[in-house]
């Protein structure tokens, strides 16, 4: 987990250098508010809006090896930029644009991950919800992790209020009661 935290740290400095709204989710994430597991990439969220992905990516590119073959046209498709990191760690940037994405990142915090290491990661309550929102058995099994660890620390309403929105967009009725019945 040390070198993904090390390629995290290296790919955040080059993020800070640009300005860029960012914070990492995931694995990265999942550290610092669930539980330690096994996890081989580098997930982060990168604010580019719905205007501004061109320039971004070109920078990206011009300092970081694709992981894709077109890898910029992969990524204005997909909303996803596959490059390789520090120690050809696999970095995987979401290009968010919705206003959900920018809140959450705006509520993302500098958490020490290892001795002298501090990484904006998104809050506690929103790797919640993009996990939800993922849905995969492995994304609810880091949820439950994430509330036993932090418990009555979670703002159970902003979850709630933010997962109604997500439910529907996604058309799916069943985020909110699964949510609520993690949730206790």
């Amino acid at each position: 987990m040390l070198d993904l935290v090390e390629c995290a740290a290296d790919f955040q400095a080059f993020l800070e250098s640009r300005g860029v709204n960012f914070a990492f989710i995931g694995g990265v994430a999942n550290l610092r508010w669930g539980s330690a597991r096994f996890t081989h990439d580098v997930d982060l969220s990168v604010f580019t809006g719905f205007e501004h992905e061109t320039e971004f990516i070109a920078d990206v590119l011009a300092h970081f090896e694709p992981r894709h073959p077109d890898a910029a046209k992969f990524a204005q498709q997909a909303r996803v930029l596959l490059i390789s990191g520090k120690g050809n760690i696999p970095i995987d940037i979401g290009l968010a644009g919705f206003p959900y994405e920018e809140d959450a990142l705006g509520r993302a915090t500098y958490e020490t991950l290892s001795e002298g290491v501090k990484l904006r990661v998104v809050s506690a309550e929103d790797l919640i919800l993009m996990k939800a929102f993922a849905g995969r058995l492995q994304d609810w099994a880091d949820i439950e992790k994430v509330i036993e660890r932090q418990g009555k620390t979670l703002d159970r309403a902003l979850i709630l209020r933010v997962a109604e929105g997500l439910a529907e967009l996604k058309d799916d009725d069943r985020l909110v009661p699964e949510l609520e019945r993690l949730l206790g």
